[in-house]
């Protein structure tokens, strides 16, 4: 998977529904945050966007699920060299903290072709 989604494990209410549930199971539940599988960037935009358009939503969802552990996934294609970073903008970073949200990145190998 690539892209960046929301992963969110223990919760025990049901969520608002201005979020669009991607993928669920009987102990986790995935939002799809973005599409842009070819550009980490444009994840950080979109993501930036969903947390500080759902803030309030966020935090009630939080509220109402005190047990909940939750994050943020980015995925990224990259042909594996010796060293890469990924930075996060401060601002992302502090509403993900804010929120008690992990950030995370999963990198996957993406062929010479």
């Amino acid at each position: 998977m690539a892209g960046c989604v929301l992963r969110m494990q223990g919760l025990q209410k049901e969520l608002p529904d201005c979020f669009v549930i991607s993928g669920q199971s009987a102990k986790s539940v995935v939002l799809e945050i973005s599409d842009a599988d070819k550009s980490f960037q444009q994840q950080l935009k979109d993501s930036l966007g969903f947390v500080q358009g759902n803030f309030e939503e966020l935090e009630a969802v939080k509220k109402e699920n005190p047990n909940l552990k939750w994050g943020l996934d980015f995925g990224v294609w990259l042909k594996i060299q010796l060293t890469q970073s990924f930075a996060f903008p401060s601002q992302l970073v502090n509403l993900a903290g804010s929120l008690g949200m992990d950030l995370e990145v999963s990198i996957y190998a993406a062929s010479d072709s």
